[in-house]
């Protein structure tokens, strides 16, 4: 039996997926340093994303939480170019330093 994850996600109310254009630069003023999220572990993803909240409020941290799980559909290196364009590269250098 074959699931089609995408319809699932629609199915419960996921938001559409958006462009990465559409969120490039939102969150660089909050240098989040996500070279950790590198390894795809999703508990440390949604952990950091929900530390967020305080910042940018709820309804933001489920719209990115719902952006990732949607490019991670698609593949790893998706999920890598909209962390990118929302926090920008901060969080790449970091884990270069």
């Amino acid at each position: 039996m074959s699931v089609d994850i995408a319809q699932v996600l629609e199915e419960y109310g996921v938001g559409p997926i958006m462009p990465d254009s559409h969120f490039a630069g939102r969150y660089y003023h909050l240098q989040v340093d996500y070279s950790e999220w590198q390894n795809y572990r999703a508990t440390v993803m949604i952990a950091a994303l929900e530390e967020l909240e305080p910042a940018i409020g709820a309804p933001a941290v489920v719209e990115l939480m719902e952006q990732v799980l949607w490019r991670t559909l698609k593949s790893r290196e998706a999920v890598a170019a909209f962390l990118r364009a929302v926090f920008g590269e901060a969080g790449v250098n970091r884990q270069k330093e």
